[in-house]
């Protein structure tokens, strides 16, 4: 069949000649492949992340799928009480058994359901728009900062999934597919609650039909009708396994007003949220410069003509945002970047649509400038902080990627140590990076590594209590996690005994044994055990080592109580007042009840007191000045 085009006078359509149609297909194909061309950039701003691997609560759903038995379909396995079956149980089923030894395969398959999102939304907006314009349009979601947590984390497969199965109901209701629109509808929404925002589209889409005089509008009520029900009566039986939001009822998320959550929403999305401060203004002066293009053009009579054409379109994209963020104001408390990509498709349709209705040129620029700010936010620094990187909240992509090196590299560590570990073993950390304990899952995900639920994960609190197996983490390292070897920590606890014991030089000897066995060194364990020699030199009376192993200590931990109450001691002995009195003070600053500390004043007050009495009976026999 001949493809038609309407005529230059506007009356009837006529046929596109064969080279047309082959020159046009060559234009289309060449715009698809520049939209999909935008997961390259989105995996470049992925690197340094181990991507796919797990972290924080997909061990929820992990640990769920390894220690539930048989897999529940009406539960939110293990996790907040939203009911996902599709990008829970479906997801996890499917991929949950390679997400430790080939997470590299999560991020795949998160990637095609990207390329898939490319080139559904590419179809669609080709309906209406050139295309130039429906590539500008498929890359929004790729090229926003939200998508590198969806590309990378596990989690971000549920509002990926439901992007993904959205687009394809409202492609499927365009092309008068009514199966595969009810399909891709109900699985769009049992994957993530704001996929309901589909409900109003393909309703407003059946109203269009209708007045369109095309086919009779009540069979195309079916897919709307039996998506909701789906989610409805899944809801009302997943209560009664403690799921299902109907069971707990939605709350307001303590998110400031509306308008501010829209505006934090817009700033997500224009990649502006964490960009420094001159880099942001360079970027805000790239939109400002776009909207002073727009708003000129408006003024010119056949572009508005051309955005009244597409009014309609427009006003229902901003629709879906503004309610696809009020939806996502609902539920648990605090800001996630990723809540905002399910919405964003409507953005992308209202800013895009009325940028390329104007002039192809602008939805172009409009692009250009958030493909730079997107380069230009925060990279993953080669080597692992001991700080929170900055970021506008605890789920940005810098943190998750931070969170997931220091988690991988645990597992590396442990399995590389361990291969296994005795049923209901204690797995200790000597210390956590700032930040990192919410990544381990309250010890679910050592559980997982190990395929055993009775196994506990806490702090190493008491030599005395079982420890089968110890971490502890090196800040500024590529691979922060350590394993503190057994025969180390074993000469650790009997030095700390001799010291108990009042055997002085034989804990000494035990602490370097101690230092000595611990092959990989580990910056905290290193600096407990010099604090502790320092202590046991100076009451040894070395204060010259005692001296040398506490400034060791020092350059392993920076300014810490402990440091300061040792130096205060050491000058105290040395009889240098000023000093001991001055490092005294700098360690209660950091910790008010340091009994070490009181104690140095408590003797300075003593010496001055005793300095005093001796020199009272020389004042008094000084005679009166005139």
């Amino acid at each position: 069949m001949r493809r038609l085009r309407r005529s230059r006078d506007g009356v009837g359509l006529v046929p596109i000649p064969a080279a047309d149609t082959r020159q046009g297909l060559e234009r289309e194909r060449t715009w698809l492949a520049i939209a999909l061309a935008s997961l390259l950039v989105l995996m470049w701003t992925t690197r340094g992340s181990p991507i796919g691997t797990p972290v924080a609560d997909t061990y929820d759903f992990l640990s769920w799928l390894s220690f539930h038995r048989p897999l529940g379909i009406l539960d939110a396995m293990g996790g907040s009480p939203y009911w996902r079956p599709v990008s829970r149980q479906l997801y996890y089923a499917l991929l949950g058994p390679f997400m430790l030894r080939a997470p590299w395969l999560v991020a795949l398959v998160h990637l095609a359901l990207l390329a898939v999102l490319v080139m559904v939304l590419f179809r669609s907006a080709r309906r209406v728009f050139s295309p130039a314009i429906a590539a500008a349009l498929a890359t929004f979601p790729v090229l926003g900062e939200p998508a590198r947590a969806l590309l990378a984390w596990p989690t971000g497969g549920e509002p990926l999934l439901a992007m993904v199965f959205a687009a394809l109901a409202v492609q499927s209701a365009l092309e008068r597919r009514r199966l595969r629109t009810t399909l891709a509808a109900t699985a769009a929404i049992l994957s993530y609650e704001q996929a309901l925002l589909l409900v109003p589209v393909l309703v407003v889409l059946v109203l269009g039909r209708r007045a369109g005089g095309g086919e009779g509008a009540r069979p195309w009520l079916a897919p709307a009708l039996l998506a909701t029900g789906a989610l409805v009566l899944g809801h009302l039986l997943a209560g009664r396994s403690g799921a299902g939001l109907l069971r707990g009822g939605w709350t307001p998320e303590p998110l400031a007003t509306p308008l501010s959550v829209l505006a934090k929403a817009i700033a997500c999305q224009l990649n502006v949220e964490d960009l420094g401060s001159p880099t942001r203004q360079l970027v805000w002066a790239g939109y400002a410069a776009l909207l002073v293009t727009a708003v000129t053009l408006l003024a010119r009579r056949d572009c508005r003509a051309r955005v009244a054409r597409h009014a309609l379109l427009l006003a229902g994209g901003a629709a879906w945002f503004v309610a696809g963020m009020l939806i996502a104001g609902l539920g648990s408390p605090g800001w996630f970047p990723w809540r905002t990509a399910l919405p964003a498709l409507g953005l992308a349709v209202a800013l895009i649509g009325l940028l390329g209705s104007l002039t192809p040129r602008l939805a172009v620029g409009f692009v250009a400038v958030r493909l730079v700010a997107l380069l230009l936010a925060p990279a993953i620094p080669a080597r692992v902080q001991g700080t929170l990187p900055l970021a506008s909240s605890q789920h940005a992509f810098v943190r998750l990627a931070r969170l997931q090196r220091v988690v991988d590299s645990a597992r590396r560590a442990m399995w590389a140590r361990y291969p296994s570990l005795p049923r209901g073993a204690a797995v200790k950390y000597w210390t956590l990076l700032e930040g990192t304990a919410w990544g381990f899952d309250q010890g679910r995900a050592v559980q997982v590594w190990y395929g055993d639920s009775t196994l506990t994960w806490s702090w190493f609190e008491h030599l005395t209590e079982r420890h089968d197996a110890v971490l502890a983490f090196n800040p500024d390292s590529a691979s922060p996690a350590v394993i503190i070897e057994p025969a180390s920590l074993a000469a650790y606890a009997a030095a700390r005994q001799a010291v108990d014991d009042g055997q002085l030089r034989l804990a000494d000897s035990l602490f370097g044994a101690a230092g000595r066995n611990q092959v990989k060194p580990a910056d905290a364990y290193r600096y407990d055990i010099a604090n502790l020699q320092a202590r046991v030199a100076h009451q040894l009376g070395d204060d010259a080592r005692a001296d040398s192993l506490n400034g060791f200590a020092w350059r392993l931990g920076g300014d810490s109580p402990a440091y300061f109450a040792m130096a205060a001691n050491i000058a105290l002995g040395r009889g240098w007042l000023d000093a001991a009195a001055l490092q005294a003070r700098r360690c209660l600053a950091l910790a008010p009840g340091d009994s070490e500390a009181i104690d140095v004043l408590r003797r300075l007050r003593e010496i001055a007191r005793q300095t005093d009495a001796r020199d009272a009976p020389a004042r008094l026999a000084r005679p009166a000045g005139r």
